[in-house]
Order: C-alpha cells, then structure tokens, then sequence
C-alpha cells in the first residue's frame, strides 16, 4: 500500500499498518509515544502510540 494514493477510506489504523513493514510500524509507534503520547495528531493516517522505550 502507499499512503501517498489512499483514500478517506483507508485511514484505520489496521490499514494504515500495511503501509509499513512490522518493524518500521513499531518503531513509528514508538516515537509517536514519545513525541505524541496523547494522540493528539490523530487526523488521517494514524499511527497510534506504542510502547515508549
């Protein structure tokens, strides 16, 4: 998948994981709960906040 070419419908995060492979899904996670614990920047293709290490 490429996000660059996804629609509206494609914004759950289960799909937006596709984009990725496993690992760069997790390490995306965890600097999303670093920088973005809460969430806040949520709007299109959310990654949510994993683990912080």
């Amino acid at each position: 998948m490429n996000l660059n070419f996804a629609g509206v419908e494609d914004t759950a995060p289960d799909t937006v994981r596709t984009a990725y492979t496993p690992s760069d899904f997790a390490r995306l996670r965890t600097l999303k709960a670093r920088y973005d614990p809460a969430n806040m920047f949520k709007i299109n293709f959310n990654i949510p906040p994993g683990a912080a290490s």
